[in-house]
């Protein structure tokens, strides 16, 4: 179950105490059908800007569009990931003995913003290398 809350100052419920309330009708309903005593652990982390998330994939197709070795936008976003490191831990070896790497999603529900805000970074690094700073800057002021 996710869940997206805001904190809110202390006073507002008790003198000395923060509050996380509902951010959303869907997680309202979703707090409420917690029962009352019951003991819930919660993984924080901040939610995604969607601003920063467009651009970083509009900065993606504007890459597969200026390169000629890949032939669909997918494949060249897998090997954007592996270029940069944004893969598992773990390798993944086959029974002949290669070794390949699964990449990290980076959507919404798997992937937070300060994740996202480290991928953007070395996707940056990785497009200022192989494309030009030119090419970067152009994103920087959107």
């Amino acid at each position: 179950m996710t869940a997206f809350v805001r904190k809110i100052k202390a006073g507002t419920v008790s003198p000395d105490v923060p509050v996380l309330v509902a951010d959303d009708g869907e997680s309202e309903k979703k707090i409420i059908a917690c029962r009352e005593g019951a003991r819930y652990a919660i993984q924080v982390r901040r939610a995604r800007n969607i601003k920063h998330h467009r651009l970083v994939f509009v900065m993606l197709a504007d890459m597969f569009a200026n390169q000629e070795n890949y032939t669909s936008p997918e494949t060249y976003r897998a090997a954007v990931k592996i270029a940069v490191g944004w893969v598992h831990d773990e390798p993944i070896i086959s029974e002949d003995g290669s070794v390949s790497w699964a990449v990290k999603p980076l959507d919404f529900w798997h992937c937070g913003e300060d994740d996202f805000a480290d991928f953007h970074t070395r996707l940056t690094a990785y497009a200022g290398e192989q494309f030009g700073w030119d090419f970067v800057e152009r994103y920087e002021s959107i």
